[in-house]
């Protein structure tokens, strides 16, 4: 693998790094420290971490959140990553998949004009009402207008579609039920007929009749035809006329006639070549462009076809199944203004919240009111999934409220749902980092900030919520300006910091400049993402510390190891790549153990560009910032399916000469199962019996660690 013949690249730019963001610190002394508080009585340790970044931490907290998985780790944390399922799938449904106006404006709309309905501009369309933003750094979107950025990818609306159809292959798709497939939204749609076919003029699968697909919103007789639609981004043109005129994709004339009949010679693309023109590029990547014929298939939904045209026209709604109609008004039974203020119903109105049950992540995270669930004591419709009498559909008439299948089997594993069942010690036994940024690009700094909710509401006295890394409070120093001319992350007082940590990075207000290169966004800024990663390896290290000791001083090169092995679990062959600490294979060390930290990538990344990417790690431990511990870096890409139907899930293998090669360029005839990614949880798969076990897998590969390498065993600690 390219981790053994990059290690010493990887050592030499951890300790660059090391030096850059610690002046000195490879050859001054290491500060003084506090001493550390003694350990809590009574916590068992395991002595193992599980964290990730983007997909790698939505993986954590899935895996941490799931069965009795939680009691296999000394703590879990997901950077930027932190994915709240009930906050997440209630803002995929408002925004991602919302924004339509009301079915009596559409069909007004209509019957004006055939084609209002593909028109942004339509009058009477103009001024719906969007979707609401209950928290004060939730960015506004809706599905014509899906949030763009730059920072850790080019999220554009293609990206969309490739994420959107892994996380419903990895977990199920949350807005629908279909007992044929756990990603499609309706039977009909296979995973034969799902291809770009489906985008040419006439050939969308229908839903009509006797197959008629009812929603209550927008199709409750179900006298409309329901269609597959496509989607993706498009190419942004404008004209090397002076004024950088945008190309109109709704007249017939090509992108360069049409610049030329405006003064000019040729049509650029926004976003390539020397003139980018970065102010058009980020203000239409993201944007449905209705007069551009969009060849990729939309995996996660269907629409009404309002006009009948056989295509998903600009305000044509996404049908929304998830599950029964409710009103979030929490246990009370009671909106607010009908609260009493003594926990009941009043008739007469009221303002504000009397019950005070309303939820909020910081204030109220018990709230039962505008939580995103449905609680004892909520009325709701008994009429299924589509939110129609007489329609026979899943959970109809039952006499209780239903989710659909696969929003159930999100919620079951979420952390936030989990640690409040949890018992007291199990809550104890267990460490929970998150952050994110408050622009970040699907809202995963809030849903962080929802997710930690719980953990700051039953472990207060445990946990901490920051919203800069300058709050930690530094060690031995009034400020931040007398720790080595600066804010260091490594130089922050950790037994001050909390054991449960929530840390919201960004600025309050930035400028384009500052938005554009990711301020508080999915990665941040450079700066941002060295304090993120330094701020929770530092985090992570010090919760062992107050039981193996101190750091020390290190002097050697960390050994890194290429892993392959049959992965039961999998049913093929599995690789992941390890690194030993500093001094792991020195005689004097031979019967000494070490905590193990597992670490998963983001979407698109694999599991040796994980490695590189935290070489900085190795520069932190050999100064004696951090505990040497193994680090073991697990791969969230999906397997290949060779031609015989068997996998290999290996990323890489050794060709004729003994150097690593990527499987699928040695292989061009094996298949992923996948985009770009697992999301390192059990695969729901296509039908009921194509699944995955990449979440099993993931714990396969701890006990494959402690059969193989110097773990240390769980202990524990009644006092120290």
């Amino acid at each position: 693998m390219r981790l053994s013949r990059t290690f010493a690249a990887r050592r030499t730019l951890g300790l660059a790094l090391s030096a850059a963001l610690l002046p000195g610190v490879v050859s001054c002394t290491k500060p003084t420290t506090t001493e550390p508080p003694p350990a809590a009585t009574g916590r068992t340790y395991t002595f193992k971490a599980l964290a990730g970044i983007s997909m790698g931490g939505i993986g954590a907290n899935f895996l941490t959140g799931t069965g009795d998985n939680h009691k296999r780790l000394d703590a879990v944390a997901g950077m930027g990553g932190p994915v709240d399922a009930a906050y997440f799938l209630a803002g995929f449904e408002r925004m991602q998949i919302g924004g339509f106006c009301p079915l009596d404006k559409l069909e007004a709309a209509l019957a004006r004009d055939p084609k209002a309905l593909d028109d942004p501009n339509a009058p009477e369309l103009k001024d719906c009402q969007k979707p609401n933003h209950p928290f004060e750094y939730e960015h506004p979107q809706d599905f014509n207008h899906w949030q763009f950025t730059t920072s850790g990818g080019t999220f554009d609306r293609s990206s969309y579609l490739n994420i959107f159809f892994d996380l419903s292959l990895a977990l199920g798709n949350p807005l629908y039920y279909n007992p044929e497939s756990a990603i499609f939204p309706a039977k009909g749609i296979t995973k034969d007929n799902f291809t770009p076919a489906l985008c040419e003029p006439g050939k969308a699968i229908t839903f009509k009749g006797e197959n008629a697909i009812y929603n209550k919103e927008y199709n409750p007789e179900g006298k409309y035809q329901v269609i597959t639609f496509c989607d993706g981004e498009e190419p942004i043109y404008y004209c090397d006329d002076g004024d950088k005129t945008p190309y109109d994709f709704c007249q017939d004339l090509s992108p360069d006639d049409y610049c030329k009949a405006k003064g000019g010679t040729h049509a650029l693309e926004a976003g390539k070549g020397k003139d980018q023109n970065p102010d058009l590029y980020f203000a239409k990547k993201g944007v449905y462009e209705p007069c551009f014929h969009h060849t990729e298939p939309a995996p996660f939904g269907i629409a009404v076809d309002l006009n009948g045209n056989g295509k998903r026209d600009y305000h044509e709604p996404i049908v929304i199944n998830a599950h029964e109609r409710y009103s979030d008004w929490g246990t009370d039974g009671c909106p607010n203004d009908k609260e009493d203020g003594h926990g009941g119903c009043t008739a007469s109105g009221q303002t504000g919240d009397p019950n005070g049950d309303d939820f909020n992540p910081q204030n109220n995270p018990l709230g039962t009111e505008n939580n995103f669930l449905h609680d004892a004591n909520e009325p709701f419709e008994d009429f299924g999934l589509d939110g129609v009498a007489n329609t026979h559909d899943f959970g109809e008439g039952n006499g209780q409220f239903d989710d659909g299948p696969n929003r159930v089997h999100w919620l079951q594993s979420d952390l936030r749902q989990n640690y409040s069942k949890w018992s007291d010690q199990e809550r104890k036994n267990l460490d929970v980092y998150a952050d994110g940024g408050n622009r970040d690009v699907f809202n995963l700094g809030l849903s962080g900030d929802v997710l930690t909710s719980a953990v700051r509401a039953y472990s207060p006295d445990d946990s901490k919520r920051y919203t800069q890394f300058e709050q930690l409070k530094p060690l031995d120093a009034p400020s931040w300006d007398m720790v080595m001319g600066g804010f260091q992350p490594l130089q922050a007082d950790y037994s001050a910091i909390g054991r449960n940590v929530f840390m919201l990075y960004g600025k309050d207000e930035v400028t384009t400049a500052e938005f554009r290169n990711g301020d508080g966004d999915h990665v941040g800024t450079p700066a941002q993402v060295l304090n993120r990663f330094q701020t929770y390896i530092k985090w992570m290290s010090h919760h062992w510390e107050n039981v193996l000791g101190e750091p020390a001083y290190l002097d050697g090169v960390p050994h890194g190891i290429p892993v392959e092995f049959y992965s039961n679990s999998l049913k093929g062959l599995r690789n992941f790549n390890v690194v030993l600490p500093i001094g792991y294979e020195a005689p004097e060390n031979a019967n000494k153990r070490y905590p193990v930290f597992f670490m998963g990538h983001g979407y698109g990344m694999d599991a040796d560009g994980m490695a590189n990417i935290s070489a900085i790690f190795d520069g932190f431990a050999s100064a004696g910032y951090i505990l040497p511990m193994i680090t073991v870096y697990p791969s969230g890409r999906c397997c290949f399916v060779k031609p015989d139907g068997t996998k290999d899930c290996r990323d890489q293998e050794l060709d004729e000469n003994g150097k690593p090669q990527d499987i699928d360029k040695r292989h061009p005839d094996y298949v992923r199962e996948c985009h770009k990614g697992n999301f390192y949880v059990n695969r729901q798969g296509f039908t009921p019996g194509d699944t995955t076990n990449y979440g099993d897998a993931i714990f396969e590969i701890m006990d494959y660690v402690d059969e193989h390498f110097r773990t240390l065993p769980p202990m524990t600690v009644e006092a120290k």
